[in-house]
């Protein structure tokens, strides 16, 4: 309910770059043009300055999120670049949202886990079917022994044990631990989102290509694509 109720926010801020009423001022996107766009200096003053902004104060007063750095272009032409709200709800180290506040990206960081497993198992020569047991020795003889990396991947290994309960656990039995848990189902059954299944690829990541998960992304993903405040 709560993400739909957020994007329902963002559709309607989306919805305003392709009012017919909305005019744009064309140009490079510069340092100067993003401080004018800031400050609700391009297009309609009445419109790109106000309209975005209030629709993020209600859905702030409705705590849907706390705050969020806003921006609304349309091909290479902003519509509005501004910070509303605060970085948390009710917290001591809540702080005003700013421009260059940066947000932790949570779950969105699996999409790095993704695309690093693909390029790894694309150059090693690796199938998404191959089993979780051939990369962390752990799982083997274990009721999650046939659990596939593309299980993994797809959120129906089974795997029902949350990883965020290892946090007082050292790294290096994290996955005996994982192994020795009793799945909810059987591979490729049903899908139950866990951020273990993504802990477990990441490892499996990291076997593959010989380097740690960090360090992979880092040079094949962040680097290229010049990911300077990621």
């Amino acid at each position: 309910m709560l993400r739909r109720t957020a994007r329902t926010y963002w559709r309607r801020c989306a919805n305003l770059v392709g009012r017919s009423d909305v005019s744009f001022h064309a140009g490079r996107l510069d340092t100067a043009r993003l401080k004018l766009a800031s400050r609700g200096k391009l297009g309609r003053v009445s419109l790109l300055s106000d309209e975005p902004r209030a629709i993020c104060r209600e859905a702030q007063e409705a705590r849907v999120f706390p705050g969020a750095v806003v921006w609304l272009a349309r091909d290479r032409e902003v519509a509005a670049y501004f910070a509303s709200g605060m970085t948390a709800y009710d917290a001591e180290y809540s702080v005003p949202a700013r421009l260059a506040t940066l947000y932790d990206i949570a779950s969105l960081s699996k999409l790095f886990t993704m695309t690093a497993w693909l390029i790894a198992a694309r150059e090693a020569n690796v199938s998404a079917l191959a089993p979780l047991a051939r990369f962390l020795p752990a799982f083997a003889s274990t009721p999650l022994q046939n659990v596939t990396v593309r299980d993994l991947l797809r959120h129906n290994s089974g795997l029902v044990f949350a990883v965020q309960q290892l946090a007082d656990v050292p790294a290096d039995e994290w996955n005996a631990r994982i192994a020795a848990a009793p799945p909810g189902s059987a591979p490729g059954t049903k899908v139950q989102y866990s951020c273990t299944n993504y802990y477990l690829l990441a490892r499996v990541l990291e076997t593959v290509s010989g380097q740690p998960l960090r360090r992979f992304v880092e040079e094949r993903l962040i680097a290229p694509l010049k990911l300077r405040n990621t």
